[in-house]
């Protein structure tokens, strides 16, 4: 094996400040700890902790920077043997940006002496080349080495393999990844759970009525009177609204699902907005007698919507303006276009003023009216909005802003799938 020595090397005993540390009287245990350390030359004390230690430990020139000591651990690390590296640049094991770094901490301490700019408290995380010029995660630390009567001309680096610290930082990041993964699982399984149960709810009512209503149609059927044919046609009506309304809680609960998984989406394509909404308006009008709904429009509005979508907005708008006044009411239905690139879609119902309570549940509607903030969140993926009026005169307006350029459109698209892809 291959030893190079030097005249006494050793640590330096020279504090932060320049000041030696001080000689004072010591007690017997410490006396007899430096009495031992006294029998040992200093020389092979040095010599077997820099082969024996299990750091690579590396002792370069302050003005030449090049390496005059390098020990077995080293050559494990770096994959160079001694004879090797010594003789050559430091900077062999440091990639370009560290070797910069440290050519100016050395600078320093070989112009000024001062022992602060290789000392620091914790090592340095640093990365480090190999002689495969693979680049590796290393800990590393510096302190200066005196000769006794010479200035200050070595340094020793050590330098202690990192790379298990950053596969277990790795395993704990990973870790800390599937642990948030499972959360927003059980999350989302809770959610479907919920709304699972909410539906279950929601349905049961309808479907005993309906129930109730066959078997009222059973026997209005069974009599064969002279009024049993209008009769029946009424019952027929009511069996059908109903089932419509079962399908629509459906409905929701499929798109609510949809959200859930974050596989909602819009197929959006340009569409004249006028015989859309009229269609909503003619089924209205066939589904309540008490109510006249009345249509607005110009000529044409095209826009880039998802027509089907929309047109289940505008159907939940209306119907939840006839529900608000069973008694019957007037209700205009508006198509406007305010401004260049811009759609608007008024339902305006003149019905009785609603109490604050009943405004609140609009404004800030809550998880269980799932078809209202499926509305919104229809309109806004749209990259339009929702919003409500309250007219002096009573009743509630709704408005629904959409945009008719494509460009818009594709923005609002883009901004729904970006924290679908980032989660």
């Amino acid at each position: 094996m291959l030893v190079h020595t030097l005249p006494d090397i050793r640590p330096s005993r020279t504090l932060r400040g320049g000041q030696a540390h001080p000689r004072s009287s010591t007690s017997p245990t410490r006396r007899c700890k430096s009495s031992v350390a006294d029998t040992l030359s200093p020389a092979v004390t040095f010599e077997q902790l820099f082969m024996l230690s299990r750091d690579a430990l590396i002792v370069s020139d302050v003005g030449s920077g090049q390496i005059v000591r390098w020990n077995p651990a080293a050559e494990r690390l770096f994959g160079y043997s001694a004879a090797q590296a010594i003789g050559r640049s430091l900077e062999l094991v440091m990639p370009r940006a560290v070797a910069r770094l440290h050519r100016e901490q050395i600078a320093h301490y070989a112009r000024t002496g001062e022992a602060d700019v290789l000392l620091a408290r914790v090592p340095q995380a640093r990365p480090a080349l190999t002689a495969s010029r693979e680049e590796i995660r290393v800990e590393c630390s510096m302190a200066p080495l005196e000769v006794p009567g010479s200035p200050p001309r070595y340094v020793l680096h050590t330098f202690r393999d990192a790379r298990c610290l950053e596969e277990e930082e790795k395993h704990a990041l990973g870790l800390a990844r599937a642990e948030a993964a499972l959360a927003e699982t059980e999350a989302r399984l809770r959610r479907c759970e919920q709304l699972l149960a909410e539906s279950t709810n929601q349905l049961q009512p309808c479907v005993d009525r309906a129930k109730r209503t066959s078997e009222r149609l059973a026997r209005v059927a069974s009599r064969g009177d002279a009024d049993a044919k209008d009769r029946l046609a009424l019952l027929a009506r009511v069996v059908d609204g109903r089932a419509e309304h079962i399908q629509g809680v459906l409905d929701q609960l499929a798109e609510t699902a949809a959200i859930e998984a974050g596989t909602f989406t819009l197929n959006g394509e340009r569409v004249n907005l006028v015989p859309l909404v009229g269609r909503v308006v003619v089924s209205a009008r066939a589904r309540s007698a008490a109510h006249r709904v009345s249509f607005g429009a110009p000529q044409g509005l095209t826009a880039l919507v998802d027509a089907a979508r929309i047109q289940q907005v505008l159907h939940d708008l209306i119907d939840r303006a006839i529900r608000r006044n069973p008694r019957g009411c007037w209700i205009d239905v508006d198509v406007r276009r305010p401004l260049t690139a811009s759609a608007r879609i008024e339902v305006r119902d003149y019905g009785r003023t609603l109490l604050a309570r009943e405004r609140e549940q609009l404004t800030s509607p809550s998880e269980k009216d799932r078809g209202w903030c499926l509305d919104r969140f229809i309109v806004e993926q749209h990259g339009g909005s929702l919003s409500l009026e309250w007219p002096s005169d009573g009743g509630v307006r709704v408005v629904v802003s959409l945009p008719t350029n494509r460009t818009r459109l594709l923005s609002a698209a883009a901004a729904q799938e970006s924290p679908q892809s980032s989660a």
